[in-house]
């Protein structure tokens, strides 16, 4: 949610000062710098989440639980084995 809030604030900036090219240029840079943190951010979380589903799969915990604590489809849990 934060992540939205600050592409939305940016965006908001940039329509204001579109008219200034420098400050457009800085602004477009600050929204991009943001979609690649945001997009770093949820790589990282499922990474963390996959290794997470490994080991539960290794202790035979159900699909279930594991689509539950990893927020993972069934169906990236079932590649994992």
């Amino acid at each position: 949610m934060e992540e939205n809030e600050e592409l939305k604030k940016a965006a908001e900036e940039l329509e204001y000062i579109s008219e200034d090219e420098h400050e457009r240029f800085l602004a477009e840079q600050r929204m991009e710098f943001i979609r690649l943190e945001k997009d770093l951010k949820d790589a990282g979380k499922e990474e963390a989440s996959k290794e997470i589903a490994k080991k539960m799969l290794a202790k035979n915990k159900p699909i279930e639980e594991i689509m539950e604590f990893t927020e993972l489809t069934e169906e990236e849990i079932k590649k994992l084995k």
